[in-house]
């Protein structure tokens, strides 16, 4: 479970800056804020599926 958890913070970490990048980014327009908001839902929507995968192999393990 120490690599799920170091997985997590790596995602977090990545979450945060992707969020710090679009603030300091006040040129993008509606429609990229549009873009990047499905990219950052669908990049949640595989990591959840990665974490639902890992569960399965651990599983597996026992």
């Amino acid at each position: 479970m120490e690599n799920k958890e170091k997985l997590e913070e790596l995602n977090k970490a990545k979450l945060e800056k992707v969020d710090e990048m679009l603030q300091s980014k006040t040129e993008l327009s509606e429609e990229q804020h549009e873009k990047i908001s499905e990219a950052k839902k669908e990049w949640q929507a595989s990591w959840n599926k990665f974490l639902e995968l890992l569960l399965v192999l651990e599983k597996l393990e026992i």
